[in-house]
């Protein structure tokens, strides 16, 4: 085998390596991500789909957006704060999405 060949080999298994450890840390970030979204909409009990919908891409924070994300609750009750509870999701989704924004799968950005 020539040093020319075996070099080539080399950088081949080289950059072969690099894209499976690439894919798994993708795949472990991907995984991450699912878990952690999962105990915020449980802990929040805040609706599944929705908010998937309302992390896509960028978090808005305006209009009625975080209010679809949100378990319905009436706004006049005295016992439910819907604007505190709407504030509160709206800081632990930033968290989140600030966590895990730019890395793993779906694209680059989630």
């Amino acid at each position: 085998m020539t040093p020319g060949v075996k070099e080539q080999q080399r950088a081949e298994l080289h950059k072969t390596i690099w894209q499976i450890a690439s894919d798994l840390r993708g795949s472990y970030i991907a995984t991450q991500r699912e878990k952690e979204l999962a105990k915020i909409i449980s802990a929040e009990n805040l609706k599944s789909e929705e908010t998937g919908r309302f992390l896509d891409g960028a978090l808005c924070t305006t209009g009625t957006a975080t209010t679809k994300v949100l378990p319905a609750v009436s706004r006049f009750s005295k016992d439910k704060n819907h604007s505190a509870q709407k504030q509160y999701v709206i800081e632990k989704l930033g968290v989140f999405f600030e966590l895990f924004f730019g890395l793993g799968s779906h694209g680059d950005n989630r």
